[in-house]
């Protein structure tokens, strides 16, 4: 009887056994370099333009401020109308040259999201031609100085300002109004160069160039970024090696580059301008590697 009972009690328990003893074989592959990326994405920003005004600094002003020290070492100093109306086009159609920017007209309509755009608003402060010493000889300096802010209409808050500002000499120009201009021109770079780096574009790199040299010393590389994103030639590119440490994204400054092409929608060719090394090596080890573009 007691072995009758015991055989039971083993056919009851093979069922369990079995489902204990089976393994599941399907093979999970693992994420590739490629899906572990981070997704950069770099929305267009609708912006429009507010007040640009002229607000001119005092002569003690000018000589006391830390900033410019416009007048410290001046005899004359004439406000030039011309200049400031050259200053207020300058600074509105500098944000054009923002590649992260869609400037729009007029003022904002009511059915506009304004959680999500800005507000550029600028107050010159300086819009002289200064005649001071350069090189022991008296001789005209142009300068413009501003402040440029972006502002979020939904909240009035303050995302961006900065102290922006163009300079240059008459004694190397043959008349007021070219000197004149170059200033204008150096005020609308930059500008726009701070904007951009306060708003830059984001992605990857893709691929190495050319290499040059016994030591295969890396010359270009690929980015993932192109004529989709408004990129410029030129602009600078900074190159990132990312890691994960508990959980966070680390990321550390490599090198740098230039853009020297922009080979499609989406690719560029970049021309390596410091630490050429670090990014091939980085790239090699199978690293991610992202990227500013400003």
């Amino acid at each position: 009887m007691k072995k009758f009972l015991t055989l039971i009690a083993a056919c009851l328990a093979m069922p369990v056994l079995a489902q204990e003893a089976t393994v599941d074989t399907t093979t999970v592959s693992a994420p590739s370099p490629q899906e572990q990326m981070l997704v950069y994405e770099n929305p267009q920003i609708p912006v429009y333009i507010g007040e640009i005004s002229y607000h001119p600094m005092t002569k003690g002003q000018q000589v006391s401020s830390l900033l410019t020290g416009l007048l410290a070492s001046s005899e004359i100093s004439l406000e030039d109308a011309s200049m400031v109306e050259g200053a207020k086009e300058a600074l509105a159609g500098c944000l054009k040259d923002v590649n992260r920017f869609v400037v729009m007209a007029g003022d904002i309509p009511e059915s506009a999201d304004k959680e999500k755009c800005l507000v550029f608003s600028a107050k010159i402060i300086f819009c002289n031609f200064t005649e001071k010493l350069n090189r022991s000889v008296f001789d005209k300096e142009a300068r413009i100085v501003a402040y440029i802010t972006l502002t979020n209409p939904a909240t009035n808050r303050v995302y961006f300002n900065s102290q922006v500002s163009g300079v240059s000499w008459l004694s190397v120009f043959n008349t007021l109004a070219e000197c004149r201009e170059y200033t204008q021109n150096n005020l609308w770079v930059d500008a726009a160069s701070a904007m951009r780096r306060a708003y830059p574009l984001r992605g990857h790199m893709l691929e190495k160039g050319f290499e040059k040299g016994k030591k295969q010393k890396l010359k270009e590389f690929y980015i993932d970024l192109g004529s989709d994103d408004r990129i410029f030639t030129h602009s600078t590119v900074n190159v990132y090696s990312v890691k994960r440490i508990a959980g966070r994204i680390a990321r550390q400054l490599i090198g740098t580059g230039t853009v020297g092409e922009v080979q499609g929608n989406d690719i560029s060719l970049c021309w390596v301008k410091k630490n050429g090394e670090q990014i091939k090596q980085a790239f090699d080890r199978g690293a991610e590697i992202a990227v500013q573009v400003f």
